[in-house]
């Protein structure tokens, strides 16, 4: 999955698989510990691609600027302009997008499969500070409300492998941001969403994965 570096104006993509790494301009550690490993799910044929969904692509305030691929199928839908996309912007049915959907969907049951580390997380992440592992929402929802900030701390560990997992959907407020400290690497987050993501005006950092890979 492609990376890139972009500060999101409200930006939401009901079915998608998107790699967001931004420049990063005492908190609290609710889970530290971890019994189970994190592995980072592979890619494969959708590893360049920045947006890739299946019910089309909304950009509800643009210009973004999306370092990668886009496309959707089987809605082949996509609100984003060729200025956009740095990449290829698939606008219609194509079998590079179908070869990703295929992808996209394994990683996704991977990262689904890998057992949590302890137990379910409040949904607002704001101001916590969390180590790798595998985290899911008690409310089956993730937020990051206001201009709260989620702190990822890698422990040392360039290979340390941070998943989420929410029922149904990650919501981010306006000038809220994500950090990685202590060599974690934005590769290696992963968001396990159920139904859509919306990104306002947000420093963001990882791979979201939809469940909905029709």
């Amino acid at each position: 999955m492609k990376t890139f570096v972009k500060k999101f104006n409200k930006f939401s993509v009901i079915t998608l698989v998107v790699a967001f790494v931004f420049t990063i301009f005492g908190s609290i550690s609710l889970n530290p510990n971890v019994a189970f490993a994190a592995t980072a799910p592979a890619l494969g044929n959708a590893s360049s691609f920045a947006v890739l969904a299946g019910s089309g692509i909304t950009s509800t305030n643009p210009p973004q600027v999306i370092i990668g691929d886009a496309g959707s199928n089987p809605t082949v839908s996509n609100g984003l302009t060729g200025a956009e996309v740095t990449g290829t912007n698939y606008t219609a049915a194509n079998a590079a997008v179908i070869a990703a959907k295929v992808d996209s969907a394994i990683a996704y049951a991977d990262a689904s499969a890998q057992p949590q580390s302890g137990v379910d997380i409040p949904s607002e992440l704001a101001a916590q500070t969390l180590s790798a592992g595998v985290y899911h929402s008690a409310a089956g929802t993730f937020e990051i409300s206001g201009a709260g900030v989620l702190t990822l701390d890698g422990g040392g560990d360039p290979d340390a492998v941070f998943i989420f997992k929410a029922d149904t959907t990650l919501i981010t407020g306006g000038a809220s941001s994500v950090v990685l400290i202590n060599g974690a690497q934005a590769r290696n987050v992963f968001w396990i969403v159920g139904t859509s993501a919306t990104l306002n005006n947000t420093t963001f950092v990882g791979t979201i994965m939809a469940e909905d890979h029709t």
